[in-house]
């Protein structure tokens, strides 16, 4: 029997298709989010529109999991039903009458306050209809007082703000000043946010306890935060963390509990210093201390490891942020490290829930405006002369991957079908993307997805209808190709090494040629091939033969010639193969894929097996999406960054 997730989705598919197979049986154009789609419907095909939307809508709900939910209803849901949370009991249901006694409601608007949070997945009413009980979402709620505080804070903090965003920002034009926010408006204050809460114990009680629930699971867990970093290096006897800003230590108390010798000093203003020190857990008192300290003055812990700053300097404007940072120079020990651990609007709009953050409720309500991604390195290059800046959204410091897309597609295109693979490479490597330097018609199997993408790109040719060129002039042109992404992404404010290269098909045979070539100048004293230092590579789905890129492989006659026409290769011949790559390299190998001989001949005939690595999915010939299947392929890949010896991957 399938699970209520999977159950959903078949439902929400059979459903989806039913209004698809109205429009094209009536010649109308597919649903899009381009052109209005179903209006003045028959009453079947409304109802089924309906269920389609309730479908989805329960779908997502059920992904999202109670914590999630439970954060983006906070704004769903009348202000008035969170006092009936604590009167419905944590197991079993109670009666509307009874409920309405207690808390001295009218029953009839009771009800329909519930049903309205119902709605939204909050509450439950048993099937007769007179007794209501907790969903997973409104039982957190009950449960747990700092999830009340959490809505408290929204409601009574941020909500009246935001409805003060439209005149702020008539009567402050483009400011960037902390005290001329909705907030201040909405609350006649001249003081800047946490100064204003500061000077009310119980509110700066509430703002942490908030910080800390939203911290415990879905998108704000610390979780990411402790897999997102090699904390490791610091874990010994006199490793010191200064958590910037840390309020009541939510951070350091779940770095203290991941960790075994660290310390850690919180830093915030002296009312949240207190209370968090007074919450602390007693089994890390001596690991864990807090220091009153405004972070616009010098930092008076000299010589720490880090200096930590979760969810800080997107709150401030430019001026203020710099300043910031520059409070910290002065007690820099050479190798300390700033960690900023932030999120920040993308470089484009987008339409993801996963991307999603509270900016909707930030912005200008109580914090003056920060810059978009792009923009933000700004912040931390010019001010802050002495030490080397660190983008950790974008990983401009982190070693290098060179992505080449496969015959037929291009750049762009491999960019969405790695989508899954670069987000988990993401905290290891920063990725690169390549265009082909040959136009090409695109490949049959891309177009139903990718067909008005174009142009595309290939790195070879397969057809007699592609332009003849010789083989000097067809390495010219990929090397070209390669050079021209790696000088724009150094442009870009990229500074780490050029070390990997991934290639999906034809651009995993690219891949494996480069390495073997940057291998071949190695032994002559020589740089790699395009000017990288190209310690292994990545080949999804490539076949054999690799391709000769120099006069050094030129006379290797199990190798193609660029330029040249590919045709299948001799498997005869390729097994007598003796030009092999020692340079690590991982095989990513898609079981139901028609070329997998051939992929297979590419290890087993072209490399030594004890630089290789093969990884094998139940897939065809494309991208591994599925993260299962993505996991072992990230593995692999940190796997022969080690043993190629690249340092920030001797930990591994």
């Amino acid at each position: 029997m399938p699970s209520p997730l999977t159950h959903l989705a078949e439902q929400l598919l059979e459903s989806a298709k039913a209004l698809d197979a109205y429009n094209e049986v009536n010649g109308l154009e597919p649903a899009s989010f381009e052109t209005e789609s179903f209006t003045d419907l028959p009453v079947a095909v409304e109802a089924q529109r309906k269920k389609t939307i309730d479908l989805a809508q329960d779908l997502k709900r059920l992904a999202q999991g109670p914590r999630d939910l439970l954060f983006e209803s906070l704004n769903l849901v009348p202000a008035s039903i969170w006092f009936v949370v604590c009167h419905v009991p944590a197991s079993g249901d109670i009666s509307y009458t009874e409920l309405a006694t207690l808390l001295g409601f009218d029953e009839i608007l009771l009800r329909r306050m519930l049903r309205v949070a119902m709605m939204n997945r909050l509450f439950i009413e048993t099937p007769s209809g007179d007794h209501v009980r907790h969903s997973a979402a409104s039982r957190i709620l009950h449960q747990e007082r700092a999830a009340m505080d959490t809505c408290g804070f929204f409601l009574e903090e941020m909500f009246p703000a935001a409805t003060r965003m439209v005149e702020t920002m008539k009567k402050y034009p483009a400011s960037g000043e902390p005290n001329e926010t909705a907030f201040n408006v909405a609350f006649n204050t001249s003081r800047p946010f946490y100064l204003e809460l500061e000077a009310y114990p119980e509110r700066a009680r509430r703002f942490g306890a908030a910080m800390r629930w939203m911290s415990r699971g879905g998108r704000f867990s610390n979780d990411h935060l402790i897999r997102g970093y090699d904390w490791a290096q610091f874990d010994h006897e006199g490793g010191l963390m200064v958590d910037v800003g840390g309020g009541h230590g939510t951070v350091s108390v779940a770095l203290a509990n991941f960790t075994s010798n660290m310390r850690f000093i919180v830093q915030d203003l002296p009312t949240t210093a207190s209370q968090g020190a007074d919450s602390l857990p007693v089994d890390l008192k001596n690991r864990v201390s807090f220091m009153p300290h405004d972070f616009f003055a010098p930092q008076p812990v000299v010589g720490a490891d880090v200096y930590f700053f979760r969810y800080i300097l997107h709150n401030w404007s430019d001026k203020y942020a710099e300043r910031i940072l520059k409070g910290l120079v002065p007690s820099l020990k050479d190798g300390a490290r700033i960690v900023c651990y932030e999120f920040l609007p993308g470089n484009s709009s987008t339409t993801a829930w996963s991307e999603k953050q509270p900016y909707f409720v930030v912005g200008n309500t109580v914090l003056p405006p920060r810059k978009l991604n792009h923009q933000s390195r700004t912040l931390l290059q010019p001010q802050m002369d002495n030490i080397p800046s660190i983008d950790t959204h974008s990983g401009l410091h982190l070693p290098r991957l060179l992505f080449l897309h496969g015959g037929g597609t291009s750049a762009r295109i491999f960019r969405r079908q790695c989508r899954t693979l670069t987000r988990a490479l993401s905290p290891f490597f920063r990725v690169v993307f390549a265009d082909a330097p040959f136009r090409s018609e695109p490949e049959p199997a891309i177009i139903p997805v990718y067909g008005r993408y174009g142009s595309f790109r290939r790195w070879l040719r397969w057809s007699p209808e592609h332009a003849p060129i010789n083989g000097p002039d067809a390495v010219a042109a990929i090397q070209d190709s390669l050079c021209e992404a790696m000088a724009e992404d150094d442009l870009a404010g990229g500074t780490g090494a050029w070390v990997g290269l991934v290639g999906f098909s034809q651009g995993g045979k690219i891949a494996g040629s480069v390495l073997y070539e940057t291998q071949m100048r190695a032994a002559q004293g020589r740089a790699g091939f395009a000017g990288g230092s190209w310690k292994f590579a990545v080949m999804l789905a490539a076949r054999a033969p690799l391709v000769a890129l120099s006069e050094l492989t030129y006379d290797q006659d199990t190798f193609d010639l660029p330029g040249s026409i590919l045709s299948p290769p001799d498997v005869g011949e390729l097994s007598r193969n003796k030009h092999r790559l020692t340079m690590p390299t991982v095989h990513v190998h898609g079981l139901q894929d028609p070329g997998l001989r051939f992929h297979r001949i590419l290890l087993n005939d072209f490399t030594t097996l004890r630089s290789a690595e093969v990884v094998e999915w139940d897939g065809d010939h494309r991208v591994p999406a599925k993260s299962t299947d993505v996991a072992g392929v990230v593995q692999a890949t940190l796997r022969a960054a080690k043993k190629a010896d690249i340092p920030q991957f001797r930990w591994y």
